[in-house]
């Protein structure tokens, strides 16, 4: 009687995996303020939706965009205002105080979004020369 031949299972290929396709980065050509005032956006959105003041965004970024060109370092040499909305020293303290920000320095660009926009809530933009 002849051995019966073991019949060999086929041995399963792995279905290769697609490599992830990379999510595009938006890209901010659309805005005429640039990549360093738009990488606040977000934050500035934040803090207006906070206070129920969404509909002024893009007076905002305006705003950033003049007076400091988003540059969170940022001092005016003579007036010694600072950091993104550009703070006078004289008013920072108290302003960060009341907005929550309490002991943060001008130069911290989320304190400084937020005493901003808590200052926008309060008193409007008459506190900005440049609108």
């Amino acid at each position: 009687m002849p051995t019966p031949t073991p019949v060999l299972a086929p041995t399963p290929t792995p279905t290769p995996t697609p490599a992830p396709t990379p999510t595009p980065v938006p890209e901010v050509s659309d805005s005429p303020y640039g990549q360093n005032v738009e990488r606040w956006r977000e934050d500035v959105r934040g803090a207006l939706t906070q206070y129920g003041l969404e509909d002024q965004e893009d007076r905002f970024m305006r705003v950033l965009w003049c007076e400091s060109r988003g540059d969170p370092d940022a001092r005016n040499q003579e007036s010694g205002a600072s950091g993104l909305m550009q703070h006078l020293p004289r008013y920072w303290d108290e302003r960060a105080k009341q907005s929550g920000f309490q002991g943060s320095s001008p130069f911290n660009p989320i304190a400084n979004i937020y005493t901003s926009v808590w200052l926008l809530d309060t008193g409007g933009w008459q506190h900005w020369e440049c609108k």
